[in-house]
């Protein structure tokens, strides 16, 4: 099976969709599979706590995606 952080999801994802790892951003709660997609090579980012939206939509914003 295919579980968050291991690389491998990560390479799975890239290969089926046809992503480029420098133009990919991930999302997601947890800080370890944030990491994992960094190691990866993808941008990521964590969203999570109360702040986790306003936190969420500045860091958007470096990508020029508005929320």
């Amino acid at each position: 099976a295919l579980l968050k952080p291991d690389h491998a999801i990560y390479h799975h994802h890239t290969q089926a969709f046809g992503l480029e790892p420098s133009q990919t951003l991930f999302i997601d709660d947890s800080e370890k599979n944030v990491t994992g997609a960094r190691e990866y090579g993808w941008h990521a980012v964590q969203f999570a706590g109360r702040e986790g939206a306003a936190k969420l939509a500045s860091e958007l914003k470096v990508f020029r995606i508005s929320a």
